[in-house]
């Protein structure tokens, strides 16, 4: 295989930061940002995604996981603390299976409890190629307020933002954003929890 992108900055002891599904190495620039001043950065984009898009993309978590020692092989990074978000959770648990003594300290972020699930993730390019053949029809919900919850409720029964609601959105509200696009029983989402302010949002 093509080798993929990495970015490795800063000195000190590594930290690997493993992106999600339709993440890349760039979703890390402010953590990169702050963490170089300690510790050495290494960033890849797995193979199909962001900065690694012209390579053919895996169909398995496993496949991801002996993707991103390899690079740290080849590098000659022999132990590394590890974080991983969302579908980069479950392959730095994957890793961890793999070779639970070259990691230092794991880290799951926003991730499921479970490392290597078979036929969980299509490839990317997979994805590419149902999206170019079915296209964008609709819009729909782009987000839900984050609050207080009550029994036997515990779901969206505040502030949506939708197509045609108006409510006024006053500072301090905050919102989990979900971008969606849906295609019958499969789509691709992407989400981000926001703040109103009184210039725009956070």
């Amino acid at each position: 295989m093509q080798d993929i992108y990495i970015d490795d900055i800063g000195e000190g002891f590594p930290i690997v930061l493993v992106h999600g599904y339709l993440g890349s190495s760039e979703m890390w620039k402010f953590q990169k940002e702050y963490l170089k001043k300690k510790y050495r950065i290494i960033t890849p984009a797995l193979p199909g995604f962001g900065e690694s898009k012209k390579i053919k993309s895996l169909n398995s978590i496993n496949g991801m996981a002996k993707t991103v020692f390899k690079i740290l092989e080849k590098k000659g990074i022999k132990k590394f603390n590890l974080l991983g978000h969302s579908m980069g959770g479950m392959i730095v648990q994957e890793m961890a299976n793999l070779s639970s003594e070259k990691i230092n300290k794991l880290i799951c972020y926003s991730t499921g409890p479970v490392g290597d699930i078979p036929g969980r993730f299509e490839t990317i390019d997979v994805s590419r190629k149902k999206l170019k053949a079915n296209g964008i029809e609709k819009t729909s919900r782009t987000g839900y307020s984050i609050g207080i919850g009550y029994p036997p409720d515990w779901g969206e029964h505040t502030l949506n933002i939708y197509k045609g609601d108006m409510t006024p959105l006053k500072p301090n509200i905050c919102f989990h954003m979900i971008a969606v696009m849906q295609f019958g029983d499969w789509g691709v989402e992407a989400s981000e929890a926001i703040r109103v302010t009184n210039k725009g949002a956070e």
